[in-house]
């Protein structure tokens, strides 16, 4: 199903390149979401193409000319415009940015930052569906590949740096003070950071907030931490339990960590802390 899905976004950005010629300045089309990864595909997949223009921001009757968008399907939001339509009977969703939004996001300076994290993930997936001569969101997304293994080994050494007590001690202190709720809040934000910096340390960019929590890109670069993270999302344990399976995954990175003999790593010199968490 993934290879029909594939070959209809194909045909449809084709299509849409065909039909703009003369009347907008479409820069690139991309195919982005789960089809554009190694993400599984089910019946609720569907196809989200992303159009990139380079010049004046598309009116409604363009819209409808080279996409077929009616009058009121189109949603407006901060930085794009986006519809449902169907396309070769599957359900997709494009989404329309000026060609500069992507430029700017995949050329800046590297953020251990959701939003930033998650921009530039998304484009490293991203499939070219149709481009113009001399795209230059094409050529963004061929310097960021390029670029990649410097981004995440820069944001490797700062979540290295950063990471640790400024993250779990959040957890003691609402434990201290007898919230459960707030405690076990904590240890959410604690997940994240781990599960961002695993990403990291494996060579790769964190997967966006919808998929950080899976368990397959464990499967192979962190041996035992797929069966811990499993527990940690899928139970319904105390605090103290998920304090236990975060201290488990946290001795996993520890030997990943020790392969990185430059990086700081302030679990090893503030052992401190853990002590209180355990107690």
């Amino acid at each position: 199903m993934r290879d029909q899905m594939i070959d209809a976004a194909r045909g449809y950005a084709e299509l849409a390149m065909g039909k703009a010629l003369g009347v907008v300045d479409i820069d690139a089309i991309a195919l982005g979401g789960s089809l554009s990864s190694n993400s599984v595909i089910d019946r609720s997949s569907d196809i989200d193409l992303f159009v990139y223009v380079a010049g004046p921001q598309l009116t409604q009757d363009d819209m409808a000319t080279v996409f077929g968008a009616k009058p009121g399907e189109v949603r407006t939001r901060t930085f794009l415009r986006e519809w449902r339509t169907e396309i070769a009977g599957f359900d997709s969703n494009v989404k329309l940015f000026a060609a500069d939004y992507l430029v700017g996001w995949a050329t800046r300076q590297p953020q251990l930052d959701n939003h930033y994290l998650e921009e530039v993930e998304s484009y490293d997936k991203f499939l070219i569906m149709a481009s113009a001569e001399g795209s230059k969101v094409t050529a963004a997304i061929s310097d960021l590949h390029s670029r990649k293994p410097g981004i995440v080994a820069e944001l490797a050494d700062v979540a290295l740096e950063r990471y640790g007590k400024s993250v779990f001690w959040a957890v003691y202190q609402w434990i201290e003070r007898g919230d459960a709720e707030a405690a076990s809040f904590a240890c959410h934000d604690a997940i994240n950071s781990l599960l961002c910096l695993a990403h990291l340390l494996g060579g790769r960019l964190p997967s966006s907030l919808k998929w950080r929590g899976s368990c397959r890109p464990f499967e192979q670069a962190y041996e035992g931490i797929r069966e811990l993270l499993s527990e940690y999302l899928t139970g319904e344990g105390d605090v103290a339990r998920r304090l236990q399976l975060l201290r488990a995954m946290e001795e996993v990175l520890r030997s990943k960590v020790r392969e990185r003999s430059s990086s700081p790593w302030r679990l090893h010199v503030e052992e401190w802390w853990w002590s209180k968490l355990d107690g």
